[in-house]
């Protein structure tokens, strides 16, 4: 019995190894540290994160779960977007006169927010948002209306906040996020999507002009200007090049740098990141960890895009949007990663691997539709990317999996 129920635990993923060895150099990055308490409370987050990615991986699917997983991502970025300003905005923003709810919730609040960190994670939460205002009434009753203008009000939330984090970075990645997401939901808008793109990113840099954009998109934070950034930089490569196998212990990043690589535009002491996700994660954990974090994000988008051809040529919309999402989620995250390290090492940094984990949840779940391609050969090679299961095919998805359930949120 207990076998029957729990028995999806013991599955395995096609990230299994690289998460395991992700997670002992975790462990490794603790024995090591030189500052163990705030090595583990910077760990945390990050261990949660791992436990969400592998039952992810291995939870039974069926569209109700997947419906239900969208919803939580979109009421997340709802509930940031309406606990994050008490925190990260000054005592006197006029926002704390027009909404006195924000007033009582910074007197009650345990602890103050980067609005880097909060800028970072809305930009992750926000494709799902309006990925499901995209998706439109599904029906026009009560129900589909509110379902509907929640997501609109979610997706405006998001934005509104997003805007008061005055991070250009974020900026930047919500735009590439949203106009990947748009691409992926209306294919054939790519044609006017890319030279639009082009067209506005060349008329910025010949108006304004580049290097003034470089240190308009870098500014912000302790780093103001492009060459703050650089010596930021440049002291996480130091600290990577003393530490290549195993890091420098996770946290650590800040009394390092104080100490033993000191910088000289910024006052010292105020640094507590590389100001740089995928520079973070080697000094955190080595390049060893660094290669691991790499090939799961990669595998991830991989097992999304596959996800989201199949559901597309199954024209299962609801579901094509979500994988979308996840796409956009993640690409908003590797942009923003590119000058600010807010998906790691913080109290959201658990979120990202939930996203990754609901990338292969998506692409198990493809695998129990009709071949969309009218041939064997296509379902056989997305069944290879999980030909380490060795389970029967009704078994990766449980007993309950119906694609056409009618109690699927997405048909709604």
């Amino acid at each position: 019995m207990r076998r029957k129920y729990l028995g999806w635990l013991l599955r395995r993923s096609p990230g299994d190894w690289f998460l395991l060895f992700l997670f002992v150099m975790t462990l490794v990055s603790l024995i090591i540290s030189p500052l163990p308490e705030r090595s583990l409370r910077a760990a945390v987050p990050l261990m949660v994160g791992f436990v969400a990615y592998a039952l992810m991986a291995r939870w039974p699917i069926t569209p109700s779960r997947l419906g239900w997983s969208w919803w939580g991502l979109t009421l997340a970025g709802a509930l940031l977007s309406f606990l994050g300003p008490p925190g990260m905005l000054p005592l006197r923003h006029a926002a704390f006169r027009w909404l006195p709810a924000w007033d009582y919730l910074r007197s009650h609040l345990p602890d103050t927010f980067n609005e880097n960190v909060i800028a970072g994670t809305l930009v992750i939460l926000l494709p799902f948002a309006v990925a499901r205002g995209l998706l439109g009434r599904r029906e026009s009753s009560p129900r589909g209306w509110t379902a509907w203008m929640a997501s609109l009000l979610a997706s405006l939330g998001v934005l509104l906040v997003l805007a008061l984090t005055s991070s250009r970075g974020a900026y930047l990645a919500a735009c590439v996020s949203l106009l990947l997401l748009v691409g992926l939901a209306w294919p054939k808008a790519w044609p006017a999507l890319i030279p639009l793109g082009a067209v506005a990113a060349l008329a910025c840099g010949m108006l304004v002009g580049w290097r003034q954009m470089a240190h308009i998109l870098f500014m912000g934070g302790t780093a103001r200007t492009l060459k703050q950034r650089a010596e930021i930089w440049s002291r996480a490569l130091y600290i990577i090049r003393d530490f290549p196998l195993t890091g420098a212990g996770i946290g650590c990043f800040q009394s390092l740098v104080k100490r033993l690589y000191p910088l000289f535009l910024i006052p010292r002491g105020t640094v507590s990141h590389a100001h740089n996700l995928y520079l973070q994660v080697a000094v955190d954990l080595g390049l060893p960890g660094l290669f691991a974090y790499l090939v799961l994000l990669g595998l991830s988008f991989c097992l999304a895009l596959r996800a989201y051809r199949r559901f597309t040529l199954s024209k299962e919309r609801p579901l094509a949007l979500l994988s979308a999402a996840c796409l956009a989620s993640l690409a908003g995250m590797c942009v923003h990663g590119l000058i600010d390290a807010a998906a790691w090492g913080n109290k959201g940094a658990f979120i990202p691997w939930i996203v990754m984990g609901l990338c292969t949840a998506l692409t198990r779940f493809s695998l129990s539709l009709d071949d969309p391609c009218g041939n064997s050969n296509c379902r056989d090679s997305v069944r290879q990317v999980f030909r380490h299961y060795g389970t029967p095919a009704n078994d990766h998805f449980g007993t309950d999996c119906l694609v056409g359930d009618d109690t699927s949120p997405h048909t709604n």
